[in-house]
Protein backbone atom coordinates (compact mmCIF):
# COMPACT_ATOMS: atom_id res chain seq x y z
CA UNK A 1 0.00 0.00 0.00
CA UNK A 2 2.91 2.33 -0.77
CA UNK A 3 3.68 2.73 2.90
CA UNK A 4 0.49 4.59 3.86
CA UNK A 5 -0.01 2.15 6.74
CA UNK A 6 3.53 2.61 7.99
CA UNK A 7 6.59 0.41 7.73
CA UNK A 8 5.55 -2.36 10.10
CA UNK A 9 2.45 -4.21 11.20
CA UNK A 10 2.65 -3.32 14.89
CA UNK A 11 0.31 -0.32 14.79
CA UNK A 12 -2.45 -2.57 13.36
CA UNK A 13 -1.86 -5.94 15.02
CA UNK A 14 -1.34 -6.35 18.76
CA UNK A 15 0.29 -9.78 18.18
CA UNK A 16 -1.66 -11.34 21.09
CA UNK A 17 0.87 -14.15 21.41
CA UNK A 18 3.48 -11.52 22.32
CA UNK A 19 1.58 -8.49 23.60
CA UNK A 20 -1.69 -8.52 25.58
CA UNK A 21 -2.86 -5.19 24.17
CA UNK A 22 -2.01 -2.27 21.93
CA UNK A 23 0.14 -0.03 24.06
CA UNK A 24 2.38 2.98 23.65
CA UNK A 25 5.01 0.94 25.48
CA UNK A 26 5.11 -1.67 22.72
CA UNK A 27 8.27 -1.54 20.63
CA UNK A 28 7.90 -0.48 17.00
CA UNK A 29 9.93 1.25 14.32
CA UNK A 30 10.65 4.84 15.37
CA UNK A 31 9.09 6.23 12.19
CA UNK A 32 5.82 4.46 13.04
CA UNK A 33 5.56 5.60 16.66
CA UNK A 34 3.41 8.69 15.88
CA UNK A 35 1.06 6.53 13.78
CA UNK A 36 0.83 3.91 16.52
CA UNK A 37 0.08 6.50 19.21
CA UNK A 38 -2.52 8.22 17.02
CA UNK A 39 -4.27 4.89 16.43
CA UNK A 40 -4.32 4.06 20.15
CA UNK A 41 -5.73 7.49 21.02
CA UNK A 42 -8.41 7.20 18.32
CA UNK A 43 -9.47 3.71 19.42
CA UNK A 44 -9.91 5.01 22.98
CA UNK A 45 -12.59 7.45 21.75
CA UNK A 46 -14.79 4.78 20.10
CA UNK A 47 -17.75 3.82 22.30
CA UNK A 48 -20.23 1.96 20.06
CA UNK A 49 -20.27 -0.49 17.15
CA UNK A 50 -21.78 2.19 14.91
CA UNK A 51 -18.89 4.53 15.67
CA UNK A 52 -16.41 1.72 14.97
CA UNK A 53 -18.08 1.01 11.60
CA UNK A 54 -17.93 4.67 10.56
CA UNK A 55 -14.29 4.90 11.61
CA UNK A 56 -13.38 1.85 9.53
CA UNK A 57 -15.11 3.34 6.46
CA UNK A 58 -13.29 6.63 6.91
CA UNK A 59 -9.99 4.83 7.51
CA UNK A 60 -10.23 2.80 4.29
CA UNK A 61 -11.30 5.83 2.27
CA UNK A 62 -8.36 7.86 3.60
CA UNK A 63 -5.92 5.05 2.74
CA UNK A 64 -7.32 4.93 -0.78
CA UNK A 65 -7.00 8.71 -1.12
CA UNK A 66 -3.36 8.70 0.01
CA UNK A 67 -2.51 5.89 -2.41
CA UNK A 68 -4.07 7.82 -5.31
CA UNK A 69 -2.04 10.90 -4.38
CA UNK A 70 1.20 8.91 -4.32
CA UNK A 71 0.44 7.21 -7.65
CA UNK A 72 -0.59 10.37 -9.49
CA UNK A 73 1.68 13.00 -8.00
CA UNK A 74 4.16 14.63 -10.35
CA UNK A 75 5.13 13.75 -13.92
CA UNK A 76 5.82 10.19 -15.07
CA UNK A 77 9.44 9.23 -14.49
CA UNK A 78 10.06 8.57 -18.19
CA UNK A 79 9.03 12.16 -18.97
CA UNK A 80 12.08 13.43 -17.11
CA UNK A 81 14.91 13.76 -19.61
CA UNK A 82 18.30 15.39 -19.98
CA UNK A 83 21.33 15.23 -17.72
CA UNK A 84 22.20 16.55 -14.29
CA UNK A 85 25.47 17.69 -12.78
CA UNK A 86 27.31 15.59 -10.22
CA UNK A 87 26.42 18.19 -7.58
CA UNK A 88 22.70 17.68 -8.19
CA UNK A 89 23.02 13.89 -8.35
CA UNK A 90 25.11 13.96 -5.19
CA UNK A 91 22.24 15.65 -3.33
CA UNK A 92 19.77 13.11 -4.74
CA UNK A 93 21.89 10.16 -3.59
CA UNK A 94 22.40 11.64 -0.12
CA UNK A 95 18.65 12.19 0.18
CA UNK A 96 17.85 8.58 -0.72
CA UNK A 97 20.68 7.16 1.43
CA UNK A 98 19.48 9.02 4.52
CA UNK A 99 15.94 7.63 4.22
CA UNK A 100 15.10 4.93 6.78
CA UNK A 101 13.66 1.51 6.11
CA UNK A 102 16.19 -0.95 7.55
CA UNK A 103 19.00 0.38 5.39
CA UNK A 104 17.10 0.13 2.12
CA UNK A 105 17.73 3.77 1.22
CA UNK A 106 21.46 3.35 1.83
CA UNK A 107 21.53 0.14 -0.21
CA UNK A 108 19.71 1.67 -3.17
CA UNK A 109 21.81 4.86 -3.16
CA UNK A 110 25.06 2.87 -2.89
CA UNK A 111 24.18 0.61 -5.80
CA UNK A 112 23.24 3.61 -7.95
CA UNK A 113 26.45 5.42 -7.00
CA UNK A 114 28.62 2.45 -7.94
CA UNK A 115 26.74 1.86 -11.18
CA UNK A 116 26.91 5.43 -12.51
CA UNK A 117 30.64 5.54 -11.75
CA UNK A 118 32.28 2.12 -11.92
CA UNK A 119 29.49 0.47 -13.92
CA UNK A 120 28.82 2.96 -16.68
CA UNK A 121 32.41 4.12 -17.16
CA UNK A 122 34.45 1.00 -16.52
CA UNK A 123 32.14 -1.91 -17.24
CA UNK A 124 31.75 -3.36 -13.74
CA UNK A 125 28.53 -5.18 -12.88
CA UNK A 126 26.86 -4.11 -9.65
CA UNK A 127 24.66 -6.70 -7.91
CA UNK A 128 22.49 -5.45 -5.07
CA UNK A 129 21.23 -8.25 -2.85
CA UNK A 130 18.02 -8.39 -0.85
CA UNK A 131 18.36 -5.97 2.05
CA UNK A 132 18.86 -7.72 5.44
CA UNK A 133 18.89 -11.17 3.81
CA UNK A 134 20.94 -13.83 5.59
CA UNK A 135 24.01 -14.86 3.61
CA UNK A 136 27.56 -16.13 4.05
CA UNK A 137 30.56 -14.43 2.47
CA UNK A 138 28.41 -12.27 0.21
CA UNK A 139 28.04 -8.60 0.96
CA UNK A 140 25.04 -6.39 0.48
CA UNK A 141 26.61 -5.40 -2.84
CA UNK A 142 28.92 -7.54 -4.94
CA UNK A 143 30.92 -6.02 -7.77
CA UNK A 144 31.74 -8.25 -10.74
CA UNK A 145 34.13 -7.77 -13.61
CA UNK A 146 34.17 -10.06 -16.67
CA UNK A 147 31.93 -12.51 -14.84
CA UNK A 148 34.07 -12.81 -11.70
CA UNK A 149 33.46 -11.26 -8.30
CA UNK A 150 35.87 -8.36 -7.98
CA UNK A 151 34.88 -6.84 -4.63
CA UNK A 152 32.21 -6.99 -1.95
CA UNK A 153 30.60 -4.23 0.10
CA UNK A 154 28.84 -4.51 3.45
CA UNK A 155 26.37 -1.75 4.33
CA UNK A 156 25.25 -0.63 7.76
CA UNK A 157 22.76 2.13 8.55
CA UNK A 158 22.68 1.69 12.32
CA UNK A 159 25.36 1.81 15.04
CA UNK A 160 28.04 -0.87 14.73
CA UNK A 161 31.21 -2.07 16.44
CA UNK A 162 34.80 -2.62 15.34
CA UNK A 163 34.31 -6.34 15.89
CA UNK A 164 31.47 -6.39 13.36
CA UNK A 165 33.58 -4.67 10.71
CA UNK A 166 36.47 -7.09 11.20
CA UNK A 167 34.15 -10.10 11.17
CA UNK A 168 32.56 -9.07 7.88
CA UNK A 169 36.01 -8.59 6.35
CA UNK A 170 37.25 -11.95 7.64
CA UNK A 171 34.18 -13.74 6.27
CA UNK A 172 34.59 -12.13 2.86
CA UNK A 173 38.28 -13.07 2.75
CA UNK A 174 37.54 -16.68 3.69
CA UNK A 175 35.02 -16.82 0.87
CA UNK A 176 37.68 -15.81 -1.64
CA UNK A 177 37.12 -12.06 -1.96
CA UNK A 178 40.30 -10.01 -1.46
CA UNK A 179 38.65 -6.58 -1.81
CA UNK A 180 36.20 -5.46 0.87
CA UNK A 181 34.55 -2.18 1.85
CA UNK A 182 32.37 -1.48 4.89
CA UNK A 183 30.12 1.50 4.19
CA UNK A 184 27.99 3.12 6.90
CA UNK A 185 25.11 5.52 6.46
CA UNK A 186 24.08 8.67 8.28
CA UNK A 187 21.81 6.71 10.65
CA UNK A 188 24.84 4.72 11.86
CA UNK A 189 26.32 7.81 13.51
CA UNK A 190 29.86 9.06 13.05
CA UNK A 191 31.48 5.66 12.63
CA UNK A 192 34.45 4.52 14.71
CA UNK A 193 36.89 7.31 13.92
CA UNK A 194 39.68 7.85 11.42
CA UNK A 195 42.24 6.12 13.67
CA UNK A 196 40.26 2.87 13.52
CA UNK A 197 39.72 3.21 9.79
CA UNK A 198 43.47 3.55 9.16
CA UNK A 199 44.33 0.68 11.51
CA UNK A 200 41.66 -1.52 9.98
CA UNK A 201 43.04 -0.98 6.47
CA UNK A 202 46.61 -1.62 7.60
CA UNK A 203 45.64 -4.83 9.41
CA UNK A 204 43.80 -6.18 6.39
CA UNK A 205 46.66 -5.27 4.04
CA UNK A 206 49.03 -7.34 6.16
CA UNK A 207 46.78 -10.36 5.61
CA UNK A 208 46.61 -9.82 1.86
CA UNK A 209 43.26 -8.05 1.68
CA UNK A 210 42.46 -4.59 0.34
CA UNK A 211 39.83 -3.25 2.74
CA UNK A 212 38.38 -0.01 4.01
CA UNK A 213 35.72 1.34 6.37
CA UNK A 214 34.17 4.67 5.45
CA UNK A 215 30.95 6.65 5.38
CA UNK A 216 28.62 6.70 2.41
CA UNK A 217 29.28 10.41 2.01
CA UNK A 218 33.03 9.82 1.76
CA UNK A 219 32.54 7.08 -0.81
CA UNK A 220 30.10 9.22 -2.77
CA UNK A 221 32.31 12.30 -2.85
CA UNK A 222 35.34 10.27 -3.93
CA UNK A 223 33.59 8.48 -6.79
CA UNK A 224 31.66 11.49 -8.10
CA UNK A 225 34.68 13.78 -8.03
CA UNK A 226 35.87 12.70 -11.48
CA UNK A 227 32.46 11.84 -12.96
CA UNK A 228 30.78 13.81 -15.74
CA UNK A 229 27.14 14.91 -15.87
CA UNK A 230 24.74 12.00 -15.50
CA UNK A 231 21.97 11.06 -17.93
CA UNK A 232 18.57 10.96 -16.20
CA UNK A 233 17.38 8.13 -18.45
CA UNK A 234 20.26 5.90 -17.32
CA UNK A 235 19.80 6.87 -13.68
CA UNK A 236 16.05 6.14 -13.86
CA UNK A 237 16.62 2.77 -15.55
CA UNK A 238 19.16 1.66 -12.98
CA UNK A 239 17.08 2.90 -10.04
CA UNK A 240 14.05 0.87 -11.15
CA UNK A 241 16.28 -2.13 -11.86
CA UNK A 242 17.78 -2.11 -8.36
CA UNK A 243 14.39 -1.56 -6.72
CA UNK A 244 13.23 -4.79 -8.34
CA UNK A 245 16.52 -6.64 -7.91
CA UNK A 246 16.65 -6.10 -4.14
CA UNK A 247 12.87 -6.18 -3.61
CA UNK A 248 12.93 -2.73 -2.06
CA UNK A 249 9.80 -2.15 0.00
CA UNK A 250 7.12 0.10 -1.53
CA UNK A 251 7.56 2.91 0.99
CA UNK A 252 11.29 3.25 0.23
CA UNK A 253 10.75 2.80 -3.51
CA UNK A 254 8.10 5.54 -3.48
CA UNK A 255 10.41 7.89 -1.62
CA UNK A 256 13.21 7.23 -4.14
CA UNK A 257 10.88 7.89 -7.08
CA UNK A 258 9.75 11.17 -5.55
CA UNK A 259 13.36 12.20 -4.95
CA UNK A 260 14.07 11.40 -8.60
CA UNK A 261 11.14 13.56 -9.68
CA UNK A 262 12.58 16.45 -7.70
CA UNK A 263 15.94 15.88 -9.37
CA UNK A 264 14.31 15.95 -12.80
CA UNK A 265 12.35 19.16 -12.27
Amino acid sequence: LLGVLGMTKQPYNNAPGQKPELSKDNATRSSDIPLRDMLIDALGEIKTSEEAYLCIKFYLAECERQIMVLENEGPALDALVGSRSCVEVSRFLSDVAAYGGEGEGLALASALLLDITLGQALGYEIRLRYVNASRSGQGDIDIYYVGERFATIELKDKPFTAEEVCQYATTAFREGCSRFCFVFGVNAGDGLGSAFERTFTEQQLSSGMMASCLSFESLKDSLLLMTRDIDLAILREKMLEYIEMARIKPVTATYAREAFRRLGE
